[in-house]
């Protein structure tokens, strides 16, 4: 299993890009239908939309359809302001099967993470770390500190006999889930 670097997600979409940054800036401006149904609710305190773009490319073009968190688009420590912003948060991730919450280089939590790991794990049980570095650490290993070593990772595999990557789901170093098996495993906690 491998972790994701921007490096070299720009470089596998550095034609794509300009065309869908655009396309992004627009559906990172308008809010997600209240009840639409996403595989993955993704949280990216400090990364910025950059690096989010191929990030969020590499993912759907593995079939899964994501929900980009807008709550902290701009600032790692901002929480929704008022009960409407609360309530569309809510839906979003109750129509989500899962929460990745990228952990780029620094680490940090955003002011909200708390919740929103709490949230998803009571709902689906389904919630994971996605480590996103700016280069290759020449690991594939990732142990988050504090909050998100309570948690598994997600990298990139490629399963035998398949042709293209998926994300894996890590729960220990012996035991890699296919992100469609974990779904729906309902055995498999944190």
């Amino acid at each position: 299993m491998t972790l994701l670097t921007v490096k070299d997600l720009r470089k596998k979409y550095r034609n794509v890009i300009s065309t869908e940054r655009g396309r992004f800036q627009k559906r990172l401006a308008e809010p997600p239908p209240r009840y639409a149904r996403h595989d993955i609710f993704l949280a990216h305190p400090g990364l910025s939309r950059e690096s989010l773009l191929p990030v969020v490319l590499e993912i759907e073009a593995m079939g899964f359809r994501v929900c980009v968190d807008r709550h902290n688009l701009n600032n790692a420590a901002r929480l929704p302001a008022d009960t409407e912003e609360w309530g569309l948060l809510r839906s979003l991730l109750d129509g989500s099967r899962c929460l990745l919450y990228v952990a780029p280089d620094e680490q940090r939590l955003a002011a909200s993470s708390a919740w929103l790991f709490g949230y998803m794990e009571h709902c689906t049980d389904k919630v994971a770390v996605l480590p996103v570095f700016e280069r290759d650490t020449g690991t594939d290993i990732f142990q988050g500190e504090g909050l998100l070593s309570r948690y598994p990772y997600a990298g990139v595999a490629r399963a035998m006999g398949e042709e293209a990557d998926t994300l894996w789901v890590m729960h220990d170093p012996r035991k890699n889930i296919n992100l469609d098996y974990w779904f729906s495993d309902r055995t498999l906690r944190p």
